[in-house]
C-alpha cells in the first residue's frame, strides 16, 4: 500500500515505541536522563541503543535509580557480597553505559543525581 512519507515515519515511531515498552500498558518503566530501564522485561536502554547488562548490574542500576539522590550505602548491596565485588559491578556499569551518571562518594557508597 503506498504511504506518504509523513504517514510511513509515524507508523515505524508506533512500532519503535511499543517495542521500547513505552506503547504498553502498565509498562513498568524507570528513566533517567537517556536511561530507561523497564523492569518488567529486564532491559535497559540508553538513547536507542539497548544496554548487554548483568543481573547484579541490572540490580546495582535500578537500585540507584530508584534511589535518586540518596546515597546508596555498602550496606544496600548486602546481597551482591562484599566491596570489591560491587566496585567491580559500578565499574562495569560505568563502562557499558558511557557516560558518567554515577557519582563515588568517598567512604560511603554510589548515587546517582537527582534528574
Amino acid at each position: 500500500k503506498p504511504f506518504s512519507m509523513p504517514v510511513l515515519l509515524r507508523k515505524i515511531g508506533a512500532i519503535l515505541r511499543r517495542c521500547r515498552g513505552e506503547d504498553r500498558p502498565g509498562a513498568n518503566l524507570l528513566r533517567y536522563r537517556d536511561l530507561t530501564l523497564d523492569l518488567d522485561a529486564y532491559t535497559a536502554m540508553r538513547g536507542d541503543r539497548m544496554l548487554e547488562l548483568t543481573n547484579r548490574e541490572f540490580e546495582c542500576l535500578r537500585e540507584l535509580l530508584q534511589n535518586q539522590g540518596r546515597v546508596m550505602t555498602y550496606q544496600n548491596y548486602d546481597y551482591l557480597g562484599d566491596d570489591r565485588v560491587i566496585y567491580s559491578h559500578i565499574k562495569n556499569l560505568r563502562r557499558k553505559l558511557g557516560a558518567d551518571y554515577i557519582r563515588t562518594v568517598r567512604g560511603v557508597g554510589y548515587r546517582v543525581d537527582k534528574d
